[in-house]
């Protein structure tokens, strides 16, 4: 069996769209493919969500908050413990 793009044919005005379009959106694998560079059959892999977010500053954010949230929450229950005690 052929490939189910075998009978698709761009004109170069289509091809110079949609490698415009790929690069708009960022996604420079796609624009390489339609520009005709490169014939790479894997597509490169996005890294996932959870290291994309730690890699924010967000991730660290909320840890000292939780850190710090959980300092407190320590502390005021030791110091309600000795006081009834």
């Amino acid at each position: 069996m052929g490939d189910a793009d075998e009978g698709i044919v761009l004109t170069d005005e289509e091809r110079e769209a949609l490698t415009g379009l790929a690069e708009s959106i960022g996604d420079p694998w796609l624009a390489g493919q339609l520009a005709g560079q490169g014939q790479s059959p894997a597509r490169p892999k996005r890294r996932p969500a959870w290291l994309r977010f730690a890699a924010t500053g967000w991730a660290g954010l909320l840890l000292v908050l939780a850190g710090a949230a959980l300092a407190v929450t320590t502390f005021i229950h030791s110091t309600r413990r000795s006081v009834w005690s």
